[in-house]
């Protein structure tokens, strides 16, 4: 029982890195299509083994789908796994940076990296 939820576990956050990679610009196009494909393919009636098999239908769609997000998960870039509080963190200093060198001291620019406290 432990080994079926520990696997969910594993689908459900390769489920939320691949949606975050669909969305990535560094993604390539050709990942991104083939995610688009596999969701056709869960939607779609027609199928390897016909779903009206019972049993075998289902587990077809289920055992290429692991297998297809595993695989995707593998090809991704390394700029998908980071998470977004880090590059904003290192946006906030490299916008730092560029104004504490500025020589105007007079000018007033809004970039926004600003918080609310």
């Amino acid at each position: 029982m432990n080994r079926i939820l520990s696997r969910l576990l594993k689908l459900k956050r390769q489920l939320f890195i691949l949606w975050r990679a669909f969305w990535h610009p560094s993604t390539p196009f050709y990942l991104k299509a083939i995610m688009l494909a596999i969701v056709a393919y869960v939607i779609s009636p027609i199928d390897l083994v016909p779903d009206f098999l019972v049993g075998l239908g289902i587990v077809d769609d289920i055992l290429l789908v692991a297998i297809a997000m595993n695989w995707l998960v593998g090809k991704l870039p390394k700029e998908v796994f980071i998470k977004p509080e880090n590059s904003n963190k290192q946006q906030a200093k490299s916008h730092q940076e560029k104004y504490e060198n500025d020589d105007v001291s007079d000018s007033f620019t809004i970039d926004g990296t600003s918080r609310r406290i």
